[in-house]
């Protein structure tokens, strides 16, 4: 089932309801927003899009990017949705991988000059959607989704998430992630219920404002974002009482953290999931009722979808209590693959089933718990972030001899990035200041520049010449710089 069947399906039953409600636009119902949509596809079609056609859309307004992909669906082709703030030597290198047919950037339409490239993917027409897991460089990975992948993940998230006509959703993460798609723009369409936005740059105050104005009823959130709001304007929270529904991912929260939640919106239902890009990406909830007696569980699976614990060994499984292991997970929202990437998709795909990458165990009852994280991703603002790019973009400043990248705990964004850097002999980088500018200078995006930089006489490596990722030492090497 194609997307736009289900815009189509909602404007035979709620033509007339508001959709959208924009700073820009003002308010859209179903019916003017597909008629925009339209309007939009019929001139991507003029400009030569066609069935299996490419998108690239680099826009910052959520209504231009909603109306963006849903265009591309109308035509049978699908989209690239990057990050906005990608800057534009590192856009224009995409551009050239990807090779669209269309480009909607910053308001306007292009068509790319010179020579389509003809999608070689298995089952192109099945392709909704490509979206990135870290930045746009040359090592991010671009998620090959199906419209069965984000329909059925949304469909799933309706079974608990029961929004009805009168509700209405505010959306904080930008629509270059998959998690809004499914988790509350197709959910609003269902249910015929309105959308505003509060996406972008994390804006506690611009949030806790709508929540306010618009009577928000629901709101999905990375988990120390709302913790940073529950932290420092817990008195403007006070007057917010429209909200029923909260549900709260993308980064691990302590039980504390949950308790202090539930506690604030008492009158709320709050979800607790576990998800990833690779599976559409809703994996668990941990339900309302579950929140207390399974507490530090990110919950069971959602519908149609199963998750496992796989052991690399026998002895593995048979090593520790609690059976930890790497999560396995299998389901309709499993994606296709990695865009032109055939031996990681062989990595990450095992017949019907996706390795997280992520490290967990399932208690008696089926609940999920994670214990960590197999790879060394920085998760910062609800972005994932590899360590090896913004390692190779330090490394490749005149001056810099070696460098190692890592995330610590931070109680506002989840984790903060650090980096530390061995200089070699020049004077041309003398000092952490020096770095901080030439960073800037060389339009290294905004969410690779670390927050805090140490200079130290050697990187850390092993006896066989690896470098030390083991957090304990990086946090005490962190501690020694500090002092």
């Amino acid at each position: 089932m194609n997307i736009i069947k289900v815009l189509e399906n909602t404007i035979e039953l709620y033509s007339k309801n508001v959709f959208i409600k924009d700073e820009v636009y003002g308010s859209i119902t179903y019916k003017e927003f597909y008629d925009r949509v339209l309007l939009k596809a019929e001139q991507y079609l003029k400009k030569g899009l066609s069935q299996g056609g490419k998108v690239f859309v680099s826009e910052t307004n959520p209504v231009l990017i909603l109306e963006s992909v849903f265009a591309a669906w109308t035509l049978q082709g699908y989209s690239f949705v990057i990050n906005p703030l990608t800057p534009e030597v590192d856009q224009k290198e995409l551009i050239e991988r990807v090779k669209p047919v269309i480009v909607q950037k910053n308001g306007n339409v292009f068509c790319r000059s010179g020579p389509t490239f003809e999608c070689d993917e298995e089952n192109v027409n099945e392709i909704a959607m490509v979206v990135f897991t870290s930045g746009t460089t040359k090592n991010s990975k671009g998620i090959l989704l199906s419209h069965r992948n984000i329909i059925s993940n949304a469909m799933a998230i309706a079974e608990y998430i029961d929004l009805q006509q009168v509700d209405h959703t505010l959306i904080t993460k930008s629509l270059h992630h998959i998690s809004p798609f499914t988790g509350q723009v197709l959910l609003s369409m269902y249910a015929g219920s309105s959308i505003s936005f509060a996406s972008g740059v994390f804006n506690p105050k611009k949030i806790v404002k709508c929540l306010a104005e618009n009577n928000v009823t629901y709101i999905d959130m990375v988990g120390t974002m709302l913790r940073f709001i529950i932290n420092n304007m817990s008195k403007d929270l006070k007057v917010i009482k429209s909200l029923k529904f909260i549900s709260v991912n993308g980064e691990h929260l302590s039980n504390e953290d949950l308790l202090r939640i539930v506690r604030t919106f008492q009158f709320s239902k709050i979800f607790y999931s576990y998800g990833l890009s690779e599976a559409g990406p809703r994996v668990t909830c941990l339900q309302h009722e579950d929140l207390i007696n399974k507490l530090g569980s990110v919950g069971k699976a959602i519908k149609d979808v199963e998750v496992k614990i796989h052991y690399q060994n026998e002895q593995e499984q048979e090593s520790n209590a609690k059976r930890i292991g790497e999560v396995w997970i299998k389901g309709p929202g499993v994606m296709k693959g990695y865009w032109s990437n055939p031996e990681l998709t062989a990595q990450k795909l095992k017949g019907e089933w996706l390795c997280s990458g992520d490290i967990g165990y399932l208690d008696k009852d089926d609940y999920l718990y994670i214990v960590g994280r197999m790879d060394n991703m920085i998760i910062r603002n609800g972005q994932n972030i590899y360590p090896e790019e913004i390692e190779d973009i330090i490394k490749s400043i005149t001056g810099v001899k070696d460098c190692l990248v890592t995330g610590l705990n931070d109680s506002l964004h989840g984790e903060i990035i650090l980096a530390i850097v061995q200089l070699d002999s020049t004077e041309q980088i003398r000092d952490t200041h020096d770095l901080f500018k030439y960073l800037i200078q060389i339009q290294t995006p905004s969410y690779f520049i670390p927050q805090k930089i140490f200079i130290c006489d050697e990187i850390p490596r092993s006896q066989n010449g690896k470098v030390l990722r083991n957090k304990k030492i990086l946090e005490g090497l962190f501690s020694c710089l500090k002092n």
